[in-house]
């Protein structure tokens, strides 16, 4: 198992970010996790999601785990490698609104939508996306969550409103 520590700022130079905002850098490791059998990354820093059109603050703290984006491998030539894309900053955002459930499964999925938009995936690559997502989200992630790790979850991502977002 290697594992692997990256510090940067994935906003990529093109993106036009205007409905979301960006507080830090990231600051994660990767690592195999061999009971799921999945890459995981786990969070070393704090950062911060705002949503300027739902008015709140997205705080993903140290200790946050997700995978990233749960695409299958067999599908990654039709979308992207969810770990070396601009698509991952996406990816960690709607796995933090999923695994929360702060909104409904629909808002999570037209969140990433909106998201890759602004970070500015071409309109072919985010709408497939959205549809696998749409397709495969609750049966692959959303339904799996109780209220046991909704909880567990809340005390790694926190959502704040804001009123002049």
């Amino acid at each position: 198992m290697s594992i692997k520590e990256h510090i940067c700022n994935l906003v990529p130079d093109c993106a036009q970010l205007e409905k979301f905002s960006i507080i830090n850098n990231i600051h994660v490791k990767f690592f195999w996790d061999t009971k799921s059998e999945k890459n995981l990354i786990e969070f070393l820093n704090e950062v911060i999601f705002i949503l300027h059109k739902y008015k709140c603050k997205i705080r993903i703290l140290p200790g946050f785990i997700c995978d990233g984006g749960s695409t299958p491998r067999f599908s990654w030539s039709a979308t992207s490698d969810p770990y070396s894309t601009i698509c991952l900053l996406g990816f960690i955002l709607h796995d933090a609104l999923y695994c929360t459930q702060y909104f409904t499964r629909a808002e999570c999925d037209w969140i990433l939508l909106e998201f890759l938009e602004e970070l500015n995936v071409s309109w072919f690559i985010r709408n497939k996306i959205w549809l696998g997502v749409k397709a495969g989200g609750y049966l692959c992630a959303w339904s799996k969550h109780t209220e046991q790790t909704i909880a567990e979850a809340r005390t790694f991502v926190l959502k704040e409103d804001i009123e002049n977002a």
